[in-house]
């Protein structure tokens, strides 16, 4: 059994965040082997949220005026804020079910809390002539400006999983590897994106001929999605050597269809564009093949040639490029 513990507290933070992990393993027989992990670990301050100071303008439509009306933001990081804290726990089985034959399975459980989000909050301004009647008639102006601050948010996602891995030992020259995890996540806490109305003013002139009007509003962004961790990854390796000079390799992993989403919240006016404010990515199940080859000329000296994703171009990774296929030749020397 081995354990430790960590207590951090940054200058420009209140909290103290405590990291911790306690595991142990037991051997049941020569061939069986149990394990078991509880840990704890904070996310680490990071500039973007904690330092952040800018500017931003967003222009948003008014159905009063048919006209663009320019926000302007001031997005803040904040010093003080809880960060991103997961606490897992895992258990896991090997079993060398034949001389070259072994299996590790492990189930684990993970809760993430204290998530970080920027909200925005804005102040629409109108001013309107005030007629003889005393309503408001005709809009003079209109302008609105907020701030963008980063918050902690009552959110937790939960996940379940199980994995495996098993080798497989066909000879001394040639082994092969397969393994594969399945997830399941589920978020707790989510409401609907809302314009949630804080605040209204209304403020007359001296003379009474003009009414200054301002709404205080805020969204309410937590819209994070259980699909952005794909439910499955796996993959498998194949080791072939038949000589002392050559070397043969390949490998794969897999993954399931997954999407990354989020509202750019500070462009949510209204609640009928909402969707206009989403940003969304989908990534289709993917294998990602590579091989390499490898000819010892000496002692000291080896070429290779690599081909990664031989598979061809695709996206792999979410609001990044689209991957294609990369053939490489190298020269390897020890001295």
């Amino acid at each position: 059994m081995i354990g430790a513990i960590r207590v951090d507290k940054f200058g420009f933070n209140k909290n103290y965040f405590t990291n911790f992990e306690i595991a142990s393993t037991y051997r049941i027989n020569k061939n069986n082997l149990v394990r078991a992990a509880y840990s704890r670990a904070s996310k680490s301050p990071f500039f973007f949220d904690t330092y952040l100071n800018s500017d931003l303008t967003v222009k948003y439509a008014s159905n009063a005026t048919n006209l663009d009306v320019p926000v302007d933001f001031t997005v803040s990081g904040q010093e003080d804020l809880k960060y991103p804290t997961i606490t897992s726990f895992e258990i896991g089985w090997r079993t060398k079910l034949k001389t070259n034959l072994t299996l590790d399975f492990e189930a684990f459980y993970s809760k993430v809390d204290n998530f970080v989000n920027p909200n925005a909050y804005y102040d629409y301004v109108t001013t309107q002539e005030i007629n003889e009647a005393g309503e408001p008639d005709e809009i003079l102006a209109i302008h609105a400006d907020g701030s963008v601050i980063f918050e902690n948010y009552d959110l937790k996602a939960n996940q379940f999983g199980a994995g495996f891995t098993l080798n497989y030992d066909f000879s001394d020259n040639f082994q092969a590897k397969v393994f594969g995890t399945y997830q399941k996540t589920n978020i707790s806490g989510r409401k609907d994106i809302e314009i949630e109305l804080t605040d209204i003013v209304f403020e007359p002139n001296a003379e009474g001929d003009i009414l200054t009007t301002t709404l205080s509003n805020r969204t309410n962004p937590t819209q994070w999605s259980e699909e952005a961790t794909p439910s499955f990854f796996g993959g498998f390796s194949l080791n072939y050597k038949p000589n002392k000079k050559w070397s043969f390799n390949t490998d794969a992993y897999i993954y399931a269809d997954h999407e990354f989403a989020n509202y750019n919240y500070y462009q949510i006016s209204n609640v009928d564009n909402i969707d206009d404010a989403k940003v969304q990515m989908d990534i289709r199940t993917n294998m990602i093949l590579n091989a390499k080859t490898i000819y010892q000329l000496n002692k000291n000296m080896s070429v290779n040639v690599t081909a990664k994703n031989i598979l061809g171009k695709h996206r792999e990774y979410g609001f990044a490029d689209n991957i294609g296929s990369l053939f490489l030749i190298g020269i390897q020397w020890k001295y």
